[in-house]
């Protein structure tokens, strides 16, 4: 069964003209890339996941090759302002926060092969607690992982839709 439906999504894809994320990346980003986070000192554990999970989706998703050296790099992907934070979102009647809002908001600056251009992203995730009890830390933290890796997700579309420009 998981054969055949492989075997139907790939027809899907070639004969919709579906074109694999790597190719898009591709032709859009000259190689090796850097890949950096600055790393906000009041936020030190959000911006090593965020490098984390860039670098892999830039080296997995995207399949380009990355570079550590800036004088070999011929483009760049960096996140120099990021904020990730916690809202109450739902209350109820007795106005106890019963959801809890993670919000995580990365700037992309990026230099391809079309020049330098810039990517805002917010995503959100939700979180549901009991009436008068805290949001725990182990919730908060899988929350805020979720909403970033929504954001690499985006960040993927924007490059797609970049390369199509």
């Amino acid at each position: 069964m998981k054969f055949l439906f492989v075997l139907f999504t790939a027809f899907l894809l070639v004969a919709c003209g579906g074109k694999p994320v790597a190719k898009y990346a591709a032709n859009s980003f000259e190689q090796p890339v850097l890949v950096n986070v600055k790393i906000d000192p009041e936020d030190v554990e959000s911006g090593e996941y965020i490098q984390d999970e860039l670098t892999k989706t830039v080296a997995n998703r995207l399949n380009l090759q990355i570079t550590k050296n800036v004088d070999k790099a011929k483009g760049y992907i960096l996140v120099n302002i990021y904020a990730v934070n916690t809202s109450p979102a739902n209350y109820d009647d007795d106005g106890n926060v019963i959801r809890y809002s993670v919000n995580a908001a990365i700037k992309f600056a990026m230099q391809d092969k079309k020049g330098f251009w810039t990517k805002n992203i917010v995503t959100n995730e939700f979180v549901s607690v009991k009436a008068q009890s805290l949001l725990s830390q182990t919730d908060k933290h899988k929350a805020e992982k979720a909403a970033i890796r929504k954001a690499m997700d985006a960040f993927i579309i924007a490059v797609i839709n970049r390369s199509k420009e």
